[in-house]
């Protein structure tokens, strides 16, 4: 098995992942990166992401961000989180070509509608210049068609 390194997700429940001295602990525990929520549908923006981004890229770890989508198999409204979501990522200092999850956990929708959203939305995040992901978990395995998702967006 391959050695990976740990990251960790933060959000706006951790104010205090702005400072350098949470990243230098936490990779002092052999954390190496981190993901940081940046915005959730298109009305919520994490009030500490551009402090979170820049103190764990003063620390030396890979930084990525995540959405946490709305958009239930609508692929208008997917579009309108990505453009959202890439607007508060540049803002907040994301660089260009590191990660972007699409965060996806509601069990609603439909297996078509939903991979085709999921497919609008991982679109417009790699045309911006950052990377691609889809998250979801395998309890919502029936509502997705992940090699479709991958095949089309890489």
């Amino acid at each position: 098995m391959a050695n990976y390194p740990y990251v960790l997700d933060v959000s706006g429940y951790q104010p205090g992942a702005s400072y350098y001295s949470f990243w230098s602990k936490w990779r002092g525990r052999g954390v190496r990166g981190a993901i940081v929520k940046l915005t959730e549908s298109t009305y919520y923006r994490n009030p500490y992401g551009a402090g979170q981004i820049a103190a764990a890229k003063h620390e030396g770890m890979t930084v990525s961000g995540y959405h946490f989508s709305r958009f239930r198999g609508n692929s208008y409204q997917a579009v309108n989180e990505a453009h959202y979501a890439i607007a508060q990522a540049n803002a907040m200092g994301l660089p260009h070509g590191a990660v972007i999850v699409l965060d996806y956990e509601e069990r609603l929708g439909a297996r078509g509608t939903n991979t085709q959203a999921a497919i609008a939305f991982l679109k417009c995040i790699k045309a911006a210049g950052f990377v691609p992901v889809f998250y979801s978990y395998s309890g919502m395995a029936n509502l997705w068609d992940y090699n479709t998702i991958y095949n089309v967006t890489g």
